[in-house]
């Protein structure tokens, strides 16, 4: 197995592999070490997690499964099903240097760049969103986890992905709001409250904050795929079938 992409989950997920008995042939990261680096104070705000990582990354290197930063696929190839994997180094831009391009045996190729939080639901209902400065759709709420309409809260990752404990703070704010609507709690009771929600909230923020810089894609990625390459395998939609409908003008999957 290939593991590729970007993110805490590759090291997760190629530790949970091998400990399964399968053979992981190496983890490829996209973003390089040094970006990593830079977020290691802010990572910090969440060190039970970040001692995991460490940790994971020990067993990776115990193990002698590579961890290569600053590498991405390039390719994945075979008859009938995968044999082969290309990967090369990426610039900050994610663009890779074919020259430098490797080829690593593999029957399959994991591949994750993150989440984005599943927003239908709260479309169905006429919410607010706005977009994340990742670029993905999320519904608005304000500190009272309300939404744009004041009867209806949002708690998890519908407004933002920041992990299971977040959710659970978010929903606490969430019932203080309504008790408070409800008139069960008073206001300054119902503060109190969530003024302590809110700190161990914050330091999530600004531990995701870390993991969504140093996971940032990079825009030279999108230049990789041929005309003929397979982008959804649901509707079986091609780069060239994605080209020509942005030249017809559409602008979402809705359209």
């Amino acid at each position: 197995v290939v593991i590729a992409g970007t993110g805490p989950l590759l090291p997760l997920v190629a530790c949970q592999l091998h400990a399964s008995g399968v053979a992981v042939a190496g983890v490829y990261e996209a973003c390089a070490f040094g970006r990593i680096a830079k977020e290691s104070l802010a990572l910090l705000n969440k060190p039970q997690l970040f001692l995991d990582g460490l940790s994971m990354l020990a067993y990776l290197k115990l193990k002698r499964i590579p961890v290569r930063y600053g590498w991405g696929v390039v390719q994945a190839d075979g008859e009938g099903e995968l044999s082969v994997v290309t990967v090369a180094p990426y610039s900050t831009t994610w663009e890779p240097d074919l020259k430098r391009a490797e080829q690593v045996p593999a029957q399959t190729l994991a591949v994750g760049y993150g989440f984005i939080p599943r927003t239908q639901l709260s479309q169905q209902m006429g919410l607010e969103h706005g977009f994340s400065d990742d670029g993905y759709l999320r519904a608005v709420s304000d500190a009272w986890q309300q939404s744009s309409e004041a009867h209806i809260h949002l708690a998890g990752d519908m407004g933002g992905i920041r992990g299971g404990e977040a959710a659970m703070l978010s929903g606490r704010i969430a019932a203080l709001s309504i008790l408070m609507q409800r008139n069960v709690l008073d206001p300054s009771t119902a503060l109190a409250h969530r003024e302590r929600y809110q700190a161990q909230l914050e330091r999530i923020i600004r531990f995701r904050a870390a993991v969504d810089r140093y996971t940032q894609r990079g825009a030279g990625q999108t230049a990789l795929p041929a005309a003929d390459t397979v982008i959804c395998r649901c509707e079986h939609a091609t780069r060239a079938d994605i080209d020509r409908a942005l030249e017809q003008g559409v602008q979402d999957m809705a359209s």
